[in-house]
C-alpha cells in the first residue's frame, strides 16, 4: 500500500489490504511463488506495480526490508526499464524506488511517442542513370 498513489488509499482499498494481510499461509506461499517467478513483460508498469504490491502484502511484507522488495521488483522488470535504471541513483526506499520507476517509464513512453510521431521512414531508392551508351549500340 505504501507505493500506492494517494488517491488509491481509500477505506475500501485499505480494508482489502488488511484482509490480505490476515489470510492463510497457503496464500502466502502462492504469493511468494508468484513474486519469484513473475516478469513484467508487456504489462504496463501502472498495472504491474499495484499487482506486485498486493502480492508482497499477501506474502507478508511487514517484515521485509526495502532492499529486498526493490531486488524482487527489479528481477521482474523489463530489460528496457533496467537499462534506464543504470543512469540514476536509486532511492533506497521501496516507495521512492517505485516513484523513480514511474518517472523513468513515463520518459520511455514519451521517447517512444517521439520516435513514432508520424515521421515517415523513407527508403532511399537509387536514381536511374541515363544510359547513353545503350543508345549508341542501336
Amino acid at each position: 500500500m505504501e507505493a500506492c498513489e494517494p488517491v488509491l488509499r481509500t477505506p475500501d482499498n485499505i480494508m482489502r489490504h488488511l484482509d490480505v494481510l490476515f489470510q492463510d499461509t497457503a496464500m502466502q506461499q502462492k504469493a511468494l511463488d508468484w513474486l519469484q517467478s513473475t516478469r513484467q513483460r508487456n504489462i504496463p508498469l501502472t498495472t504491474f506495480i499495484p499487482d506486485f504490491d498486493t502480492k508482497i502484502l499477501e506474502a507478508g511484507d511487514q517484515s521485509w526490508e526495502n532492499q529486498m522488495k526493490i531486488s524482487m521488483l527489479k528481477k521482474a522488470l523489463t530489460f528496457e526499464l533496467l537499462q534506464a535504471l543504470i543512469s540514476i541513483n536509486e532511492d533506497p526506499t521501496y516507495e521512492g524506488f517505485c516513484t523513480q520507476l514511474q518517472t523513468l517509464n513515463d520518459c520511455l513512453i514519451k521517447l517512444k511517442s517521439i520516435q513514432n510521431s508520424g515521421r515517415r521512414h523513407y527508403i532511399h531508392t537509387p536514381t536511374l542513370k541515363n544510359n547513353h551508351d545503350a543508345d549508341a549500340m542501336n
